[in-house]
């Protein structure tokens, strides 16, 4: 028999089987693990709260390239979907939850019309282990947490973002309570915050800002205070769609990251001039972002990690302006109030718990209580430091090892996972965000639809029965 194991049932695992359904790959079955209901949602798309908006305009939501109106043809058939006069419908930023339901519809669908094989099957539950398996050319054997196991002849990491890391220094003590939210995605955690509790949220990124809105969605009275190293919130989309800024001229050329950042400035001040936003500038670069990431050196790589990331991702990774708006009322309001610096330490005092912060800024720190501490530090791309037993297993064992930044895994150009010593064994594959290190531009939809489906095109192909070459 032969079959395709995914192992995760998030965006990534699910379009990835989508794709395979559609272009026919040579197999018996298509294995998606998980442990959730359906698969295809994710973390990000099973929200359900009408004010958790997309983060991208409904026409860039399309995971199938050759149909880019999917999404938009779905919304408009959609009678409960709220108005928004004057707005196109592709310029609107809509709520996750459509989104969710059109992905469970298109994997529906592509399972009804499939004829015979492949056939997609939902394994619910949790693998905890990879091994080769010597009864299958090139094969595995995938271990799930109640002991089942399940032999496939090519087996595909789609495993999402990683849980944060917990803030340094947090009590185990304050981990225990329910005033300690590691997962703000949780049903019920935030409600369970009282109306005037202060609020300490450790992050100022996206999942920063859709906690606050949750906050704020409760009637919150009390005051929020948000901390990352630099002080960052995300940006906004500009509330002009579709404008556009002519290219760079030799954008893929090799260049020290920091001349590439003063190409970048000079473009924004000229597209000011010609009354453009910066956006559509930042927007120009996400073709060829893969291309331009791939061809630095590992030092400058390394160098934009050091320096530039944070400010990149708050201009690339945006938000609906309704969104930031929101944001900004409450900054103004003073009931949140965004800080750069770092945590240094955490101490009980009484039945309350003291943060001991240091300012970027100033000098000395200073001490404030809070009754609630809401973990929105980001995904933990260092999966070789994770306690999640598949990784844990899987790095002890060889079969994979970190990328050289500790963004995710090491992997070939093809996608096919690098193992401890450097080779690639063959028939072990990996997409979605954990391959950050190697093209950063990676855990959109349309970038995850394009690996989707290069990926489906590679399974398809003839199937390695041979020894592997080394890591390029």
């Amino acid at each position: 028999m032969v079959s395709i194991g995914i192992i995760g049932g998030g965006f990534s695992g699910g379009i990835l089987a989508l794709h395979l359904l559609q272009h026919g790959v040579k197999s018996d079955d298509i294995f998606v693990i998980d442990d959730r209901p359906s698969i295809g949602l994710g973390q990000a798309y099973s929200a359900t709260a009408p004010w958790h908006l997309l983060n991208i305009r409904a026409s860039g939501m399309s995971p199938l390239l050759d149909r880019p109106d999917a999404f938009v043809n779905f919304l408009d058939k959609q009678t409960d979907l709220p108005p928004e006069p004057g707005v196109p419908l592709g310029e609107r930023f809509v709520p996750r939850l459509f989104y969710g339901r059109f992905l469970l519809d298109l994997i529906e669908t592509a399972k009804s019309q499939g004829r015979g094989r492949p056939r997609l099957t939902h394994l619910r539950g949790r693998a905890v282990a990879v091994k080769r398996n010597a009864a299958i050319p090139h094969g595995y054997e995938i271990l799930l947490k109640d002991g089942r196991s399940l032999p496939a002849s090519q087996v595909v990491l789609a495993l999402g973002n990683l849980a944060p890391s917990k803030p340094k220094g947090i009590p185990p003590w304050f981990v225990e309570t329910d005033r300690y939210i590691g997962d703000p995605w949780n049903p019920g955690a935030i409600s369970a915050i009282g109306q005037d509790d202060r609020v300490l949220l450790i992050g100022t990124g996206l999942t920063t800002v859709d906690s606050i809105l949750s906050l704020a969605a409760q009637d919150h009275l009390g005051p929020m205070i948000a901390i990352s190293r630099h002080g960052l919130l995300p940006r906004s989309h500009s509330d002009i769609g579709g404008q556009f800024w002519p290219s760079f001229a030799n954008p893929s050329a090799p260049k020290p990251v920091r001349e590439l950042l003063i190409r970048v400035r000079d473009q924004v001040k000229a597209a000011a001039a010609a009354g453009v936003s910066w956006q559509a500038v930042i927007n120009l670069l996400r073709p060829t972002t893969q291309d331009l990431w791939r061809e630095l050196p590992e030092a400058e790589k390394a160098r934009f990690i050091r320096h530039i990331r944070p400010w990149w991702d708050v201009h690339r990774h945006r938000l609906a302006p309704g969104k930031w708006q929101e944001i900004q009322k409450l900054i103004a309001s003073e009931q949140l109030i965004v800080k750069a610096g770092r945590i240094e330490g955490y101490h009980q005092a009484g039945d309350k718990i003291e943060a001991v912060f240091r300012s970027r800024s100033q000098t000395g720190s200073v001490r404030f209580g809070f009754d609630a501490l809401i973990n929105c530090m980001g995904p933990n791309y260092d999966f070789a430091a994770s306690d999640q037993p598949l990784l844990r297993q899987m790095v002890e064992s060889g079969l994979m090892r970190p990328n050289q930044h500790r963004l995710g895994l090491d992997v070939d150009m093809a996608r096919a996972v690098v193992d401890g010593e450097g080779r690639v064994f063959g028939n072990l594959y990996a997409m979605g965000p954990m391959l950050r290190g190697q093209f950063w531009e990676i855990n959109a939809v349309p970038e995850i639809a394009k690996q989707a489906r290069d990926l489906a095109g590679l399974l398809a192909g003839p199937r390695l029965s041979g020894a592997v070459g080394r890591s390029g």
